[in-house]
């Protein structure tokens, strides 16, 4: 009982002790990968995911594996942009994209939604 209150009070406290420690790792990195990683980070909360798809915020997966792509490359020694490439955005949509759990876009399931609708429309009228 008292670890419930305590929980709604603070929070999940694992998932605060993972977030610390993936802030820790994020700047051991260089410096360059270090800015990289928070503007891209700041960039995906900023627009969201380009699916409409949120559920990859609803942990830290998402930022684990750039996190762990960007360290692989300092140990290859890349530079950030070959890593990123030239079109930072691009990268934080796609990399969103990968971790999406549901592959329908907002634009598709638009565009469904509106076509269901006119064929529905149609129906009525030729009956």
């Amino acid at each position: 009982m008292l670890n419930k209150a305590l929980e709604f009070v603070i929070g999940d406290i694992s998932g605060k002790k993972e977030y610390r420690q993936l802030e820790k790792r994020i700047n051991q990195l260089p410096k360059e990968y270090n800015v990289a990683f928070k503007k891209i980070r700041k960039y995906m909360y900023t627009v969201s995911a380009p699916n409409g798809d949120m559920e990859v915020f609803n942990d830290l997966t998402i930022f684990v594996n750039m996190l762990e792509l960007f360290e692989e490359a300092v140990a290859e020694g890349k530079r950030v942009n070959e890593v990123i490439g030239n079109d930072a955005d691009q990268f934080a949509d796609n990399l969103m994209l990968a971790n999406s759990k549901n592959p329908e876009t907002t634009r598709t399931k638009l565009n469904a939604e509106i076509q269901a609708y006119f064929q529905k429309e149609e129906k009525n009228h030729v009956k």
